[in-house]
Parts: C-alpha cells; sequence; structure tokens
C-alpha cells in the first residue's frame, strides 16, 4: 500500500469545503441570508486569543479557502481568551446562522459545540477531541465536529526510536 502525507493545513481545508459540499446545490444566497451579496457561503472563524501558531492556523485557512475559488465571506472573530466571549461569538455565529465554524484552540470549539449540534465545525489546535468533549470517539466522531489533533503519538515514538536504537536504557524528555 503506498504511503499518502497530508499536510494539516491540507487536512483542515479539506475538512471545511468537505462539510460546505452538501450545500452545493442549495441555491446561493437565498435562504438563510447569512451570505454577503456575491458570496455562496459565510464561515465563522472563532479564535480563542492572538497567538502566533493560531494566528498561523487562521491565516492558513483563510488563505486556502480563498485560493479554493468558492464564494465565502468570512466573518473573523477573536476572543482574547474570555471564555464568555467565546460563547458569545459562538451563539452570535448560530444566529447568523454561518455555514461552517472554524473554531481555533479547545475552548473555541467548545464553545462553539455548545452552541450548535447542526452547523458544521471545524476545529484547529485542539489535542485531543474526545477527551475536551467535542466528539464522542476520536475515530468515529458522532457529531457535528471534525478537525486536526496535535496529539502526539508517544507510543509509536517509543516504538520507533526503539527499533532504531535498541540499546537505549534511558530517555529524557524536555
Amino acid at each position: 500500500m503506498k504511503d499518502i502525507t497530508i499536510s494539516r493545513r491540507s487536512l483542515l481545508v479539506s475538512a471545511g469545503l468537505l462539510a460546505l459540499a452538501p450545500l452545493a446545490g442549495c441555491g446561493g444566497n437565498s435562504g438563510s441570508g447569512s451570505a454577503a451579496a456575491g458570496s455562496d457561503y459565510t464561515i465563522g472563524v472563532l479564535q480563542l486569543t492572538e497567538h502566533s501558531a493560531l494566528d498561523a492556523a487562521n491565516d492558513g485557512f483563510v488563505k486556502a479557502i480563498k485560493e479554493s475559488g468558492l464564494k465565502v465571506k468570512i466573518d473573523q472573530k477573536n476572543a482574547q481568551n474570555d471564555q464568555s466571549t467565546c460563547k458569545s461569538i459562538a451563539d452570535k455565529f448560530v444566529g447568523d446562522n454561518v455555514n461552517l465554524i472554524y473554531a481555533i484552540a479547545t475552548p473555541a470549539a467548545q464553545a462553539a459545540a455548545g452552541a450548535t449540534a447542526d452547523i458544521p465545525i471545524v476545529g484547529c489546535a485542539i489535542t485531543d477531541y474526545a477527551a475536551s468533549g467535542l466528539v464522542q470517539d476520536n475515530d468515529k466522531p458522532s457529531t457535528n465536529v471534525t478537525g486536526a489533533s496535535d496529539l502526539t503519538p508517544v507510543a509509536e515514538q517509543l516504538e520507533m526510536m526503539q527499533k532504531v536504537l535498541p540499546d537505549v536504557k534511558k530517555v529524557g524528555l524536555l
């Protein structure tokens, strides 16, 4: 079997586009009224706080969506590391009937998931979706939440290290 490698950015954009795919035949702006004139979809971006890594995830997602050729209005919101602001923003996105919520960081995704079970949510900068209550199981989410995990595969890394360095007796972690 051939190994396939995909970047996190490509994975997240693909998840977002797949979440929007069922809406492709829905007739553009008619119906929800949430998309701006000339836009077929509205994506609400809920970022927990300003941080270089989170900003980069946001920028990469927005750039890839724009490069996709879809007519998308992107509504950017930053909660400034305030949980109640995350909830208010998520509630606003639900009230605005956005087509997709891109949640950057676990608290942002939790606020979005708490606000809607209907709007697709794509998460980023989340370590464990199941442990944070976003999905029932990481392998079979069974919710409207998906995305990329930054969980480090420690067991697999240790197994590989044992194969490469079989005589190692002690390992230090920083």
